[in-house]
């Protein structure tokens, strides 16, 4: 049996967030209807709530650092 630890399953996490994000993005830029992009858009917010929760849990514990950006 394979054992996990807390970074590594937290990466997972994040990796799988990014996902989702991105396939709710597809899906609301294919939507036929107001209604429809309206109920997607508000899950694909949801979902990236969730990817920053993760993200700040990760760098709080300095396994995803900053970098910071070039002037």
């Amino acid at each position: 049996m394979n054992s996990y630890d807390d970074k590594t399953m937290m990466t997972d996490m994040l990796a799988s967030q990014k996902f989702i994000a991105q396939n709710y993005n597809n899906y609301a830029t294919e939507c036929a209807s107001k209604q429809s992009k309206s109920k997607l858009m508000k899950i694909l917010n949801e979902e990236h709530d969730i990817q920053f929760k993760i993200y700040e849990q990760m760098n709080a514990k300095g396994w995803y650092p900053e970098t910071p950006a070039a002037q």
